[in-house]
């Protein structure tokens, strides 16, 4: 595979160890026979067990799947097995699922059923050319020696192709899981013939060895002549001409070269194209220059405590190129940043931070030098001599640096996950006691979202206070892992799940970019400057916005009474949810049945019914029962927890319970599938929340001070911002139909499995106060309490 022509070798590798959520008995293995084909069957290890599975048959396509969870339900082995008597091969099976419509349906039918699963262990190793089945989909210039398509990995341009393309996989499948290892390698080889030189390519990057500082900072300009054998009729690329040297200023300098050239005021970029000076820069606060190894500016956040240094360069050696805009120097990851957004910076010399020591060595005039200790660029002194950020005309803070290489983004996501099942126990706490008698909905997770947004921009008190229930330590951490988060969150087909949010801020107050850009890239959210002066029509506009984004069911989120000429910010919410159940309720079993709101007062619901396979469980020491019903995407659930207790009905006292994260974890690490006589009132709950008494709750309050300081960087220049409102409407809709797709599904999804011993049916009968959540399998969507009201 490989030879002195390999230019390189991308290997990558993938490594599954899960263990059954149900375990095989090693002793119920048995040898068994196993029909290679029709006519030919060899004896293999049978792994044997009887339960409860997803499982779903279909006569038509001939065929049968079973699906075995792993310990993280994440997590699973979906098995597809052919039922013809006539056809055992794999490839008319593969045929069928080719058809995404096929194995979607699939996925869609299974049902939580009693299944008899007899399971070879199995133990494989597989090579395979992934050459071939690249260029069976259509991928194949790649692999053509004579392309050119493969440019920008070497520094240099080298006509690279793909050799080699392979792929081993190790299999393990016994009684107590599941073991698989993958590993592929592409090797990239050179055309044999071909003779590199950097120095003389046309598509050459150029790099000053005069400071280390811009040549490993900047983007540079390419080659922009192809040298003097080149013929004049090869400069047909747009914006390029055929240089003679006979008229040039250059010539007498002998520095001018026949060949071509791009156009005034274009530039060769990297794919050898002529592009306009002010096109080719395309990252952001990025300006096009035309000698970046010379001046007298900073380049980068490394020199900030240096003393600029001019540096004079000889006549045509300036190198064209990309630095960044005034008031804007490179970090470490090479994007431009606000000179004050650069990392917090110590001169040992110093005392304070983001302090450098001039000792005025390059100065003409010592005594206008000022040698001491001075604060970087972008800081100035205060009155406590400490060096901070200067709040002036120039403020932005920076919002496109990605997370520095030690922020772990998947830790990051599981420290937000984290902060919101705390902050869902704290809302469920706050609502409980707000209107102990009353049934509602909402949203904690999608309140999170702007105040992370927020946070980015805040100092001091509302800094600590937001990221501590936010459960973050920085801000790279909140765009990491909120940007996780959203990666995360796919929206399903068989669920509506719309969630609105949107910040709106004074008209004469000016959205800076940064903050614009955050927003959009890091949460995909918009931002928005409005009149409210114009109270109606402001209003109008952030309702029209909430309308069109919960398909019209929350029409009037914000009343024009709170808004004023003195808004400044408005934080506004609005989530829509609908969910099919994987397992419809029968409408004709749904009847009128008593509620107990207390224990001395009832009422009357419309209360579902069915009996079936759920995730149940129920605890005598906390008086509780739990029951989750899976959604037609199984990925989300309705998980409803019942007090049991015969004194008190309230929900506080649930609530106060699920407090405590270790009672919220056993509730779902204590749930079995079980067989359950269901009893579930149907439910259309609105709720509208007042957030700004919620973020007191939690101890976010200097954002809501009209006196504090700590918001900086959303407005272009610096004003005193502070939260005036925050509000959000919520909407739920559980009832026993679901939609057209959920009624067909029924049928097609009842199956008949063989018979097994069955306990007596576990009861779960929801007819008093009851909290649940909808979720996904990480994460609490939603919060909401029912006391039949």
């Amino acid at each position: 595979m490989l030879n002195s022509l390999t230019q390189m070798v991308l290997v990558n590798a993938i490594y599954f160890k899960g263990n059954w959520q149900t375990p095989f008995d090693p002793e119920d293995t048995k040898p068994g026979d196993f029909y290679v084909t029709k006519d030919e069957k060899i004896t293999v290890n049978m792994m044997f067990q009887e339960g409860s599975f997803y499982y779903a048959e279909n006569p038509a396509l001939q065929m049968k799947a079973l699906e075995l969870k792993y310990q993280d339900e994440d997590y699973s082995l979906l098995i597809v097995l052919p039922t013809s008597e006539d056809d055992y091969s794999l490839e008319s099976l593969v045929d069928k699922i080719q058809d995404p419509n096929i194995f979607n349906g699939i996925i869609n039918d299974l049902v939580l059923d009693g299944v008899e699963v007899h399971l070879p262990s199995i133990e494989t190793t597989t090579t395979t050319d992934l050459k071939q089945i690249l260029q069976g989909v259509n991928v194949t210039e790649i692999f053509n020696p004579d392309t050119t398509d493969i440019s920008g990995i070497l520094e240099y341009l080298q006509p690279l192709y793909v050799t080699v393309a392979v792929q081993k996989a190790v299999l393990v499948i016994n009684e107590s899981g599941t073991e698989v290892s993958v590993a592929n390698a592409v090797i990239t080889g050179l055309r044999m013939g071909f003779v590199g030189n950097g120095a003389s390519s046309d598509f050459a990057s150029f790099s000053s060895s005069a400071s280390n500082s811009y040549s490993q900072s900047s983007s540079y300009v390419s080659s922009d002549t192809y040298g003097e054998d080149t013929p004049e009729n090869v400069c047909d690329e747009p914006h390029e001409y055929y240089e003679t040297c006979e008229s040039s200023a250059e010539a007498a300098d002998d520095l001018c070269v026949v060949g071509c050239r791009c156009e005034s005021n274009y530039v060769r970029n990297d794919k050898g194209k002529c592009i306009a000076k002010n096109k080719f820069c395309r990252r952001q606060f990025e300006t096009f220059t035309d000698c970046v190894n010379g001046g007298c500016d900073r380049r980068n956040c490394s020199e900030l405590k240096r003393p600029a240094i001019c540096i004079d360069v000889v006549r045509n050696s300036c190198i064209q190129g990309c630095v960044c805009k005034k008031n804007y120097l490179r970090n470490v990851h090479g994007y431009c940043v606000p000179v004050n957004n650069c990392p917090e910076r110590k001169d040992p010399k110093c005392r304070g931070v983001n302090e450098y020591y001039e000792n005025c060595a390059s100065a003409s005039n010592c005594e206008t030098c000022g040698k001491g200790c001075h604060c970087v660029l972008g800081y100035v002194r205060n009155d406590e001599g400490q060096c901070e950020v200067d709040k002036g005309q120039y403020y932005v803070p920076t919002t496109v640096t990605p997370a520095p290489a030690e922020v772990d983004a998947d830790k990051a996501l599981e420290k937000i996950l984290d902060a919101n099942t705390h902050f869902t126990q704290s809302f469920l706490q706050f609502k409980t006691n707000e209107n102990p008698e009353d049934s509602f909905i909402a949203s904690p997770f999608s309140v999170l979202i702007p105040l992370a947004e927020i946070v980015l921009y805040t100092i001091g008190k509302s800094f600590a206070q937001i990221t501590s229930v936010l459960n973050v330590t920085n801000k790279d951490e909140i765009r990491q892992g909120m940007r996780r988060l959203l990666d995360n969150f796919k929206l399903p087909k068989n669920v509506t799940l719309n969630l609105a949010q949107k910040i709106y801020a004074n008209k004469q107050f000016e959205l800076s970019d940064a903050f614009k850009h955050d927003t959009e890239v890091y949460f995909d959210a918009e931002a928005e400057n409005l009149d409210f002066s114009q109270r109606a029509s402001a209003a109008k506009t952030i309702n029209d916005w909430v309308k069109a984004q919960t398909n019209g069911l929350i029409p009037n989120l914000v009343d024009e009474s709170l808004l004023s000429e003195l808004t400044r910010l408005v934080l506004v919410n609005a989530i829509y949810f609908k969910g099919n159940w994987f397992r419809p309720f029968d409408p004709k079993n749904t009847k009128k049945k008593e509620f107990f709101m207390t224990k001395d007062k009832n009422g009357t619901v419309d209360m579902m019914y069915q009996k079936g396979y759920f995730r149940y469980m129920e605890s005598p020491t906390l008086e509780i029962k739990a029951l989750e019903l899976l959604y037609k995407d199984r990925n989300y659930s309705l998980l409803c927890v019942l007090p049991t207790s015969t004194d008190t009905y309230s929900l506080e006292g649930l609530a106060q319970k699920l407090q405590d994260p270790q009672t919220f974890k056993s509730i779902i690490d204590g749930l079995q599938n079980q067989e359950v006589n269901v009893y579930l009132p149907s439910i259309q709950t609105s709720t509208t929340t007042d957030l700004t008494k919620v973020f007191k709750a939690v101890n976010i309050t200097e954002v809501l001070n009209p006196n504090n300081t700590d918001m900086v960087g959303i407005l272009k220049v610096f004003q005193q911002l502070y939260v005036s409102a925050a509000v959000q409407k919520a909407k739920v809709v559980i009832n026993e139909l679901g939609s057209e797709a959920a009624a067909a599904n029924a049928v097609v999804i009842t199956t008949k499995a063989l018979p097994l011993p069955k306990p007596e049916p576990k009861l779960f009968e929801a007819n008093r106060p009851y909290i649940y959540f909808i979720k996904d399998q990480k994460n609490i969507l939603f919060c909401g309490g029912f006391t039949g009201t």
